[in-house]
């Protein structure tokens, strides 16, 4: 999956690019507190079918053999603004793992929640 440009990328999880970086955008930090308020945010309105499609993504993203860096390569080239260990404490799998959890529960679960 890191290995795909941009566009690729793209094509290869559609939903969760369409998503992620809307959620996450340039200038969400001047809109929200943390992330976590953000995430949580933009999850209270997503649709069953699209919240399916991000968590079957996820598990694709999250596959057996791909290493940490692999995550931040995905966040940077879908152009989400968010750092998983600076502004959640969180690794790059774990902040996926915990993306797959929320689309279900509409919450997003950060080790503090005030991050």
């Amino acid at each position: 999956m890191k290995d795909l440009d941009a566009s690729g990328l793209r094509r290869a999880i559609p939903a969760l690019a369409g998503w992620l970086p809307g959620a996450l955008y340039s200038s969400w930090e001047s809109d929200y507190s943390n992330a976590v308020e953000a995430l949580d945010d933009v999850l209270e309105g997503l649709s069953e079918g699209t919240a399916t499609a991000i968590q079957d993504e996820v598990d694709t993203v999250l596959h057996p053999g791909a290493r940490e860096d692999d995550f931040s390569a995905i966040l940077v080239k879908l152009g989400v603004n968010l750092d998983p260990e600076r502004h959640l404490g969180l690794s790059g799998r774990e902040f996926f793992r915990r993306l797959s959890e929320a689309v279900l529960t509409r919450r997003f679960d950060a080790p503090d929640r005030s991050v």
